[in-house]
């Protein structure tokens, strides 16, 4: 592993923000982490993971529990790095994000370059991260929920490629959405709610953004929730995993490495109070994940209080807005 004064960035050039969205490339799950460190103290100081595919390219994460001592910083922190697991002949530039899980808040601590900085990836240099990734103490403090019941914990790590030679692709926004109605939102009726038993339900399709999409509802996500989402639409949807704050849905083909990234609005109609519930939303979808559901929508109690007008005349009414779309395609050059 290649590190040296530049490949990592210290605490003071950091960024740390929360979020509910589960990073879009890659999740480490640790299952008995006291148990891997007594492995470290007698034979290693990081821990690599197994390698994953991103941008057409085999990576792996590597974290330094105690710090990296190559970088001669505060080892009271731990160290988080991106690895390219192959050679290459041409340079790969990439933006990184690094995650932790808050188990008790079911949130993503997200860390990186506070500037967004391009981190290059050449033959002379294979690996980029964050010498400063986490106060140790801080991740073993039971009440941040790093940590769960003292065994579990989960990294992640997120890139958008900002240049790639060797598939080079162009990344367009579009703010004409193109929705086939005469208002703003595309509208969704559930008539008969309270007779609706299926485990899950789509709305027929829509066009936004010149890509067919759909919603996505859970009339009763675990006995308490309402859950609501939306679906790029044209993909196989056949397994479902909880990630965090959301589910993710993977299609049958595991390849798709293009992403189209989506901010868009979701609402259920309050009928008589017009007290709507809406939420905004900005995911990364692709042929691998091609669904992203907002688990904790609302809560029932809330949903079928009918002083409340959610469910009048035993209508739901649901809504979505896709306001904005960056979305990667093939650049072939003349």
């Amino acid at each position: 592993m290649d590190e040296d004064e530049n490949s990592c960035v210290p605490a003071s050039l950091v960024r740390r923000t929360y979020r509910d969205i589960a990073p879009a490339e890659f999740t480490l799950k640790i299952e008995d982490f006291p148990l891997l460190l007594r492995e470290m103290n007698t034979v290693m100081d990081n821990y690599h993971s197994g390698c994953f595919k991103a941008g057409g390219y085999r990576w792996r994460l590597s974290l330094y529990p105690f710090g990296n001592n190559k970088t001669r910083r505060d080892t009271n922190y731990m160290s988080i790095y991106l690895e390219l697991a192959e050679e290459i002949n041409s340079p790969v530039d990439v933006i990184i994000k690094f995650f932790v899980y808050d188990h008790i808040r079911e949130r993503y601590l997200m860390v990186e370059d506070a500037n967004k900085q391009v981190k290059r990836f050449n033959k002379a240099r294979s690996a980029h991260g964050i010498s400063e990734f986490i106060l140790v103490a801080s991740f073993f403090d039971a009440s941040n929920g790093y940590l769960l019941d003292e065994m579990s914990c989960v990294f992640g790590v997120e890139l958008f490629f900002t240049k790639n030679r060797m598939s080079k692709t162009v990344v367009t926004l579009s703010n004409d959405v193109n929705i086939p109605d005469d208002k703003e939102f595309f509208t969704w009726k559930l008539e008969k709610f309270s007779k609706r038993h299926n485990k899950v339900y789509y709305s027929h399709p829509f066009v936004a953004g010149e890509r067919k999409w759909k919603l996505i509802i859970y009339p009763r996500w675990e006995k308490k929730w309402l859950a609501l989402g939306l679906v790029l639409d044209g993909t196989n949807i056949s397994n479902s995993s909880s990630r965090g704050g959301f589910l993710n849905f993977r299609g049958l083909n595991r390849n798709g490495d293009h992403k189209l990234y989506a901010k868009y609005t979701l609402v259920v109609k309050d009928q008589l109070n017009l007290q709507d519930i809406a939420k905004e939303g900005s995911d990364y979808f692709s042929e691998v994940t091609p669904c992203r559901v907002r688990r904790n929508f609302m809560e029932l109690s809330k949903l079928h209080d009918q002083s409340k007008g959610f469910l009048g005349n035993d209508v739901l009414m649901v809504q979505v807005r896709v306001n904005a779309i960056f979305y990667e395609h093939d650049w072939h050059e003349a």
